[in-house]
C-alpha cells in the first residue's frame, strides 16, 4: 500500500507522501491559511528542513500559496511541476478560466477570490516534465505515475497510485453539500473538451479511489455518469 495522508485545511487539501529522499508534499494551501498550514505541519513532525520535493498538480494560489514560503526556508526542496504551468507559475497570477456555471461565477466575484500568488520560478534542480506520464517518482521509491490531465489549466497533472488510488488534483471537485451543483467538474476550467478527454484517459486506467483537492473521495460512477451526461449535452448543442 502506498504511504501517503491526505490533509485538510479549510476546502483545500494536500497531501505528504512517504519516499526514500525524504517526505512529499503534492500542493500547498492558500496564504490565507498560513498559520494554520504552518501549525498543521509542526503537528505532523514536518519541518520544511525535511521536505525533499514539492509536487504542484497546477498553478493556482488555493494549491501554491505557501510554495515560495517553504522554498526561501529550505530551498533545496525540489518542485515538480509539468511544463504548460512554467509561464503561470512564473507570473504568479491565477491564468483566465471559464466559470462551470452562473452561480460559481456570481459567488466568486462576490468573494473576491485571491487571484495571485508569490511567482515561482524554474530553478536548475527543479524537475519539469513534459510527457503524458511520467515515472520520475519510482526514483524516489514511490509506486506512482504523474499524469498530465490538461483541461482544469493546460498542465495540470494527477498522481496514479500502482494499487489504484488516484490524487487529481482539480481535475475532479467533490464540494460537500455541492452548493454550485458543480460535482464532480471543478468550479473553473480552461478547456472542456481537452478536460473530458482528461477523464476518459484517466477512466481507462480503471482507478480505484479518486481524491480530488477538494472535497471527499469519488466514486469512478459518479465520474462515468457525470462524463455521459456532458457528452449527451455537448451532442445535444451542435
Amino acid at each position: 500500500m502506498p504511504s501517503f495522508r491526505v490533509e485538510k485545511i479549510g476546502l483545500t487539501r494536500f497531501v505528504v507522501i512517504d519516499s526514500n529522499r525524504g517526505p512529499i508534499l503534492v500542493d500547498t494551501v492558500p496564504l490565507a491559511y498560513r498559520e494554520r498550514f504552518w501549525r498543521r505541519l509542526d503537528r505532523l513532525g514536518l519541518a520544511p528542513s525535511r521536505i525533499a520535493a514539492l509536487i504542484l498538480t497546477h498553478h493556482h494560489s488555493d494549491h501554491t500559496g505557501m510554495a515560495a514560503s517553504l522554498l526561501e526556508i529550505n530551498p533545496m526542496i525540489r518542485l515538480i511541476f509539468h511544463a504548460n504551468e512554467e509561464q503561470a507559475l512564473s507570473s504568479g497570477r491565477n491564468q483566465p478560466t471559464v466559470y462551470t456555471n452562473q452561480k460559481v461565477e456570481n459567488f466568486s466575484k462576490k468573494a473576491n477570490l485571491q487571484p495571485t500568488f508569490p511567482p515561482l520560478k524554474r530553478r536548475p534542480h527543479d524537475i519539469v516534465f513534459e510527457e503524458a506520464q511520467s515515472p520520475i517518482l519510482r526514483d524516489w521509491g514511490v509506486e506512482a505515475a504523474l499524469l498530465h490531465t490538461p483541461g482544469h489549466t493546460s498542465g495540470s497533472v494527477c498522481l496514479f497510485f500502482d494499487e489504484g488510488t488516484l490524487i487529481a488534483g482539480d481535475t475532479f471537485s467533490n464540494i460537500p453539500l455541492n452548493p454550485f451543483k458543480t460535482n464532480p467538474f471543478p468550479f473553473v476550467y480552461e478547456d472542456m473538451p481537452a478536460l473530458l478527454r482528461s477523464w476518459k484517459w484517466l477512466l481507462s486506467k480503471e482507478p480505484v479511489t479518486i481524491t480530488p483537492s477538494h472535497g471527499r473521495s469519488l466514486s469512478v460512477s459518479k465520474v462515468e455518469k457525470a462524463l455521459k451526461n456532458q457528452e449527451t449535452q455537448s451532442n445535444l448543442s451542435q
